[in-house]
């Protein structure tokens, strides 16, 4: 989105929102700008318009970014729709037609079922427990992704690059602790 699009979104906000106070420092817009910048102005114009017909007070970019997803992902289904599409590949295809089963499930729902074991599920006797469990996996899941979705991508980007230089960092310091390379160490053998 280019800055006058955000200027402009930041006065319709201002107009619907007569309290919105991020236009009153260069700050403010500098993060706005940031936290929608990757947003098309379209689809950023259209959440605050759909956010304007239900909140009262001006959105919060989180709010924004929400419903923004909304509109650019597409919709998960929810866990007793995948629940059911889990039961119906059991009974279609059985316990020994397991890859054939995965396929036929979204990537989501494939995931819940490999965590709680797709032979599992075919000879549980204990469904109740089961629907449980997946439900459980299958929020956490949703949750995670929808939150996801929401991140710009400059901030994904960056936080993907951060994490890789920390778990460099930790396997360099394991590779020291199994060699016996800390310069303090004490040889554990030793007694005073």
């Amino acid at each position: 989105m280019q800055d006058e699009e955000l200027l402009k979104l930041l006065a319709g906000i201002k107009t619907i929102w007569p309290t919105f106070t991020a236009m009153n420092s260069e700050q403010g817009i500098e993060i706005w700008s940031k936290m929608l910048g990757d947003l098309d102005y379209m689809t950023c114009e259209n959440a605050i318009l759909e956010l304007a017909s239900t909140l009262k007070f001006a959105p919060a970019i989180s709010e924004i970014r929400e419903k923004a997803a909304q509109m650019l992902y597409p919709p998960i289904i929810d866990w007793g729709e995948a629940w059911g599409s889990v039961l119906n590949s059991i009974r279609r295809y059985g316990s020994y037609r397991e890859v054939e089963a995965m396929e036929s499930l979204d990537e989501l729902t494939r995931t819940c079922v490999q965590r709680l074991g797709y032979q599992n599920l075919c000879m549980s006797e204990n469904q109740e427990t089961d629907r449980a469990n997946f439900r459980m996996i299958y929020n956490q899941l949703t949750d995670r992704q929808a939150n996801e979705n929401r991140i710009p991508i400059a901030i994904r980007e960056e936080r993907n690059r951060i994490q890789a230089k920390a778990m460099a960092l930790l396997k360099m310091e394991d590779k020291q602790d199994v060699c016996g390379e800390y310069p303090n160490q004490r040889d554990s053998s030793v007694v005073d």
